[in-house]
């Protein structure tokens, strides 16, 4: 149940059945793990709530944001997940936008962003801790890290100089960090 936020349930690798008020979706997923296609997610607004079965092994990703109760839960399914190139050199990547615009999300944002090898990521250099558009939107960010082959590695920088942080961190396959602003700014 999600009561008092939305959700995208991200497919990231297998397949699953989601029932709830208004939906039943069979045989969800077309890719094997994440470095196999485009996901498939499901949307769920606030005051929805669902039952997943699995068909297969699966493996979800729940992403959640505060938002309001309305609407109606939505599958995306990944011929409407919007691919597009960003940077260049050693820091292109492709991002493919699974939640943003595509459906009624409050506060979502959900996408995945693929480097090739040796790459990076988010260059230029940027942060999401003050509201100042359009140089910079406030946002709680949360990366969820595959690598592949899996003994790989990147490293995270988070930094704020209005909080006085800088930090950085050796990400692994399977780590999350949670990047959000600090309390006050901006």
């Amino acid at each position: 149940d999600f009561p008092q936020v939305e959700a995208a349930l991200v497919i990231l690798g297998g397949k699953c059945h989601l029932t709830g008020d208004g939906f039943a979706w069979r045989d969800l997923g077309e890719r094997e793990d994440v470095f196999a296609g485009r996901a498939t997610a499901a949307y769920l607004p606030a005051g929805s709530a669902v039952e997943v079965e699995g068909a297969t092994k699966v493996e979800i990703a729940v992403c959640t944001a505060p938002a309001s109760p309305g609407g109606a839960p939505q599958l995306v399914p990944p011929s409407e997940v919007a691919a597009r190139t960003v940077g260049a050199a050693e820091w292109q990547r492709e991002v493919q936008d699974i939640v943003l615009g595509n459906v009624p999300a409050q506060r979502l944002l959900v996408g995945e962003t693929y480097n090739k090898p040796g790459c990076w990521s988010s260059y230029p250099p940027h942060k999401h801790d003050v509201a100042n558009l359009p140089q910079e939107v406030k946002l709680e960010e949360v990366y969820y890290f595959r690598v592949n082959p899996q003994q790989g590695f990147g490293i995270q920088r988070i930094y704020s100089p209005e909080a006085g942080l800088d930090e950085s961190y050796a990400v692994q396959d399977g780590d999350t960090v949670a990047c959000v602003p600090p309390v006050g700014g901006g």
